[in-house]
């Protein structure tokens, strides 16, 4: 079951596949936000910066209608995110 938190402001779309991750909980206290930024495979440790700033100025403009700030905290890999989806697990279970 979903609960509706909100529309996208008109001519606005989630530029990659956009998502949550059950039963995690993160800082802001909502579950910890997932986005699939590719549809094809692409050479280990390929990195393309301007999608990194395209992402970035989407979820500013983004949070920005909704009246919310929001701030790049930084550019991790898998591993982080790993560590992020273990911590959103334990923090989830500690609050019920």
């Amino acid at each position: 079951m979903f609960k509706l938190g909100g529309l996208l402001p008109e001519g606005m779309a989630f530029p990659f596949d956009f998502g949550f991750i059950p039963s995690t909980l993160a800082d802001d206290g909502d579950p910890l936000d997932v986005m699939v930024l590719m549809d094809e495979p692409a050479h280990v440790g390929c990195l393309h910066k301007t999608l990194l700033d395209q992402l970035e100025e989407f979820f500013i403009s983004y949070n920005e209608s909704r009246s919310k700030k929001f701030k790049v905290k930084g550019h991790h890999g898998p591993k982080r995110a790993a560590q992020l989806i273990d911590a959103g697990i334990k923090k989830f279970k500690k609050k019920k």
